[in-house]
Protein backbone atom coordinates (compact mmCIF):
# COMPACT_ATOMS: atom_id res chain seq x y z
CA UNK A 1 0.00 0.00 0.00
CA UNK A 2 0.90 3.39 -0.86
CA UNK A 3 0.31 6.91 1.27
CA UNK A 4 -2.27 8.97 -1.03
CA UNK A 5 -1.35 12.02 0.83
CA UNK A 6 2.22 11.82 1.85
CA UNK A 7 4.83 13.75 -0.18
CA UNK A 8 7.16 11.19 0.26
CA UNK A 9 5.68 8.43 -1.50
CA UNK A 10 3.02 9.94 -4.34
CA UNK A 11 1.26 12.67 -4.57
CA UNK A 12 -2.48 12.87 -6.50
CA UNK A 13 -3.13 16.06 -8.06
CA UNK A 14 -5.76 17.17 -9.48
CA UNK A 15 -6.37 20.19 -11.71
CA UNK A 16 -9.79 21.63 -13.14
CA UNK A 17 -9.94 23.39 -16.23
CA UNK A 18 -13.07 25.21 -16.07
CA UNK A 19 -14.72 25.62 -19.28
CA UNK A 20 -17.51 28.01 -20.48
CA UNK A 21 -16.07 30.54 -17.78
CA UNK A 22 -15.62 34.06 -19.30
CA UNK A 23 -13.73 35.66 -16.63
CA UNK A 24 -11.85 34.45 -13.61
CA UNK A 25 -13.34 34.40 -10.59
CA UNK A 26 -12.84 32.34 -7.41
CA UNK A 27 -13.79 29.13 -7.18
CA UNK A 28 -14.88 26.60 -3.90
CA UNK A 29 -13.30 23.10 -4.67
CA UNK A 30 -13.35 19.87 -2.37
CA UNK A 31 -11.95 16.87 -3.08
CA UNK A 32 -12.18 13.66 -1.49
CA UNK A 33 -9.35 10.63 -1.82
CA UNK A 34 -8.69 7.21 0.19
CA UNK A 35 -5.62 7.53 2.64
CA UNK A 36 -4.44 4.41 1.15
CA UNK A 37 -4.88 2.78 -2.24
CA UNK A 38 -3.24 -0.89 -3.38
CA UNK A 39 -1.43 -0.93 -6.73
CA UNK A 40 -4.11 -2.03 -9.22
CA UNK A 41 -6.87 -2.38 -7.72
CA UNK A 42 -9.42 0.46 -8.12
CA UNK A 43 -10.13 3.56 -6.35
CA UNK A 44 -12.77 6.84 -6.41
CA UNK A 45 -12.03 10.08 -5.52
CA UNK A 46 -14.95 12.74 -5.02
CA UNK A 47 -14.87 16.23 -6.40
CA UNK A 48 -17.04 18.76 -5.52
CA UNK A 49 -17.56 22.29 -7.33
CA UNK A 50 -18.81 25.79 -5.21
CA UNK A 51 -19.08 29.21 -6.65
CA UNK A 52 -19.21 28.31 -10.42
CA UNK A 53 -20.82 29.99 -12.87
CA UNK A 54 -23.96 27.15 -14.88
CA UNK A 55 -22.10 24.75 -17.63
CA UNK A 56 -20.35 21.71 -18.13
CA UNK A 57 -16.78 20.89 -16.74
CA UNK A 58 -13.77 18.78 -17.93
CA UNK A 59 -11.08 17.85 -15.04
CA UNK A 60 -8.06 16.59 -15.32
CA UNK A 61 -6.63 14.13 -12.65
CA UNK A 62 -3.36 13.39 -11.92
CA UNK A 63 -1.68 10.16 -10.19
CA UNK A 64 2.33 10.76 -9.66
CA UNK A 65 5.21 8.88 -8.50
CA UNK A 66 7.80 10.02 -6.28
CA UNK A 67 9.68 11.40 -9.38
CA UNK A 68 6.86 12.88 -11.20
CA UNK A 69 6.18 9.95 -13.31
CA UNK A 70 2.70 9.34 -14.15
CA UNK A 71 1.57 6.43 -12.42
CA UNK A 72 -2.14 6.73 -12.57
CA UNK A 73 -4.95 5.37 -15.23
CA UNK A 74 -8.98 7.13 -15.20
CA UNK A 75 -11.20 5.24 -15.92
CA UNK A 76 -13.17 7.99 -18.94
CA UNK A 77 -15.56 7.55 -21.62
CA UNK A 78 -15.82 3.53 -21.20
CA UNK A 79 -12.38 2.92 -20.70
CA UNK A 80 -9.08 2.94 -18.77
CA UNK A 81 -6.87 6.26 -20.14
CA UNK A 82 -3.76 7.56 -19.45
CA UNK A 83 -4.53 10.29 -16.54
CA UNK A 84 -3.07 12.52 -19.81
CA UNK A 85 -6.64 12.87 -21.03
CA UNK A 86 -9.54 14.69 -19.02
CA UNK A 87 -12.46 13.65 -18.16
CA UNK A 88 -14.94 15.26 -20.61
CA UNK A 89 -18.03 16.57 -19.02
CA UNK A 90 -17.13 15.50 -15.66
CA UNK A 91 -19.85 17.79 -13.75
CA UNK A 92 -22.51 19.97 -15.36
CA UNK A 93 -23.88 22.29 -13.10
CA UNK A 94 -26.56 22.97 -12.13
CA UNK A 95 -27.94 19.75 -12.64
CA UNK A 96 -24.96 18.36 -10.44
CA UNK A 97 -22.12 20.13 -8.76
CA UNK A 98 -20.41 17.03 -7.87
CA UNK A 99 -18.46 13.82 -8.97
CA UNK A 100 -17.03 10.64 -8.59
CA UNK A 101 -14.02 9.88 -10.61
CA UNK A 102 -12.86 5.95 -10.55
CA UNK A 103 -8.82 5.84 -10.71
CA UNK A 104 -5.95 3.08 -10.10
CA UNK A 105 -2.20 2.85 -10.05
CA UNK A 106 -0.37 0.93 -12.12
CA UNK A 107 3.38 -0.07 -12.42
CA UNK A 108 4.31 1.49 -9.73
CA UNK A 109 7.51 0.61 -7.69
CA UNK A 110 8.79 2.44 -5.26
CA UNK A 111 8.04 3.57 -1.50
CA UNK A 112 4.80 1.60 0.24
CA UNK A 113 3.61 1.00 3.79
Amino acid sequence: MWRGNSWYVVMIAIAFFLLCMNTARAVSVKFNSPVFVRVGENFTVHVMLNDVEDGSYDIKTEVLGTNGERIGRVFSEGKWRSTFYYVKNAIKVPERNDTSIKLKVENYIGMQF
